[in-house]
């Protein structure tokens, strides 16, 4: 960080996958807490894992002691560089909060946060520290009683009104103490003061937004600050969270705000969510070089950058960067584009009308009821608009090739990316008929890899043979 003039760094130490600092007054947060019984945060959410003691067979975690902490903050200062601390409220997750015994009334809310403030306050000596409801369970308010019955009761709008009063709370104890509150921009909303610093991460707007109102604003629009979303052919990447984010785009990133806005942006921030690496050979991975791209974009005017002029000088970080034994990404082999978007295909079905027996999902409709037979295929990424959505029991279309047709081949490619609750069928139907009524089945296709396979996969389903046919429908 130091070699690179990368001048803080934030430390989520106390969050949903576990607690890893000791509070005086909680003993039972990191004896109850600090470890899990599955070591991939997203296997523990999926399939029902849970907090466990250091004991527990195959538990997975831990948390720092008080003088490993210090000896961490020492040595980052002695290099320039400010650890903050961020800690998320355990009742906004409902199990963290149970397995450690704190109740989500208001009281003990606010007396576990002026607790927890306090450690962090004799520990770290940074004037700013994070708190939040990251990730905060689906059940938060739901599920707790407190909570619940207060919207029940009619003593509260809703759920989140809570967690606003322990903010304010918790910006007040800040305060007397001579520190500051760092909060995501949903805390926008929450009517906090201007002492406040808001961490932009939906898009840039909101973030000059929050400068014209006077808050202090940290960029960190997650589109280009994610550095945990693949960055090349992600069916050859290690396991990472659901995005794609090239070099090339983290570089062009201008933080830069409107005139009338320009002194209320404190600067930008990139982020390296470790909940589901696999390792930290991942984690270096995906942080070498487009932490390298972050660095030059927080300290370099936009008319003084170049994309060309700065690849050129990471190949050559990235070998000094080998030789210091850091497992960086290979930029020399970046497979921005997939293969198969680089040129249209020209099939028997191109154009051709296709009926829509159960309709796409709104937010994945690529280009209309023409995607699947305009011969434009997906990229790497389900995202990017090519690539057509399904929810529910079935997908099933039929094709209209206006008239009947010697068939060779009939195929569909599909992704699954777990994490982002994108899956592969199940089985694949395929029918064909020259009337449009009465469909003879052509071929059944199973898919025998297993529903939740880890990383990202992009696995074509058809058939190849000799047939003859109008229509064609395919069901998945």
């Amino acid at each position: 960080m130091a070699d690179y003039k990368l001048n803080r760094l934030q430390w989520l130490i106390g969050g949903k996958g576990g607690w890893r600092i000791p509070i005086s007054e909680y003993p039972e947060l990191v004896e109850k807490t600090a470890y899990r019984s599955v070591k991939n945060f997203h296997d523990m959410v999926m399939h029902g894992g849970e907090f466990c003691t250091k004991e527990a067979t195959n538990a997975y975690g831990g948390y720092y002691n008080k003088v490993e902490i210090q000896d961490i903050v020492a040595y980052a200062a002695e290099r320039n560089i400010t650890i903050v601390p961020a800690i998320d409220l355990p009742c906004a997750h409902h199990k963290l909060a149970q397995a450690a015994n704190i109740s989500c009334t208001d009281q003990d809310q606010v007396q576990f946060v002026k607790a927890a403030l306090f450690s962090l306050i004799e520990l770290f000596p940074s004037k700013y520290i994070y708190l939040g409801n990251g990730l905060a369970d689906d059940s938060y308010g739901a599920v707790c009683e407190s909570c619940r019955g207060k919207v029940d009761k009619n003593d509260i709008i809703d759920e989140n009104e809570p967690y606003t009063a322990i903010l304010r709370e918790a910006e007040s104890y800040l305060k007397f103490h001579g520190k500051k509150l760092i909060a995501w921009e949903e805390s926008l909303r929450m009517g906090l003061c201007e002492d406040v610093t808001i961490v932009s991460w939906h898009d840039r707007e909101n973030g000059f937004t929050a400068g014209t109102r006077g808050d202090n604003v940290i960029m960190s629009p997650a589109d280009v600050s994610s550095l945990n979303f693949y960055q090349s052919n992600p069916t050859e990447s290690p396991n990472a969270m659901s995005g794609f984010l090239l070099l090339e785009k983290v570089y062009t990133f201008n933080p830069a705000a409107p005139d009338s806005t320009k002194g209320s942006i404190s600067g930008i921030q990139v982020n390296m969510w470790t909940h589901i690496v696999d390792s930290d050979a991942d984690i270096e991975y995906m942080l070498y070089p487009r932490l390298l791209a972050a660095a030059e974009i927080g300290w370099t005017e936009p008319v003084r950058k170049s994309f060309p002029d700065f690849r050129k000088r990471v190949l050559k970080a990235n070998n000094t960067l080998r030789k210091k034994s850091y497992n960086c990404f290979d930029l020399s082999n970046e497979s921005a584009l997939r293969p198969e978007q680089t040129k249209p295909v020209n099939s028997l079905a191109k154009y051709k009308l296709v009926n829509y027996n159960s309709m796409f999902e709104v937010e994945f409709p690529a280009s209309g009821i023409g995607s699947l037979t305009d011969g434009v295929c997906g990229g790497w990424y389900y995202t990017d608009g090519k690539w057509q959505g399904f929810s529910g029991e079935q997908m099933s279309v039929t094709i209209d090739l206006e008239e009947q047709t010697d068939i060779k081949y009939i195929s569909a490619a599909f992704i699954s990316d777990v994490v982002g609750n994108v899956y592969l069928p199940v089985k694949v139907q395929i029918f064909t008929s020259n009337d449009g009524e009465k469909f003879e089945k052509l071929e059944v296709i199973k898919n025998e890899l297993p529903a939740d396979i880890e990383g990202y996969k992009i696995v074509d389903f058809g058939w190849k043979g000799n047939t003859s046919a109008r229509y064609i429908k395919y069901e998945a």
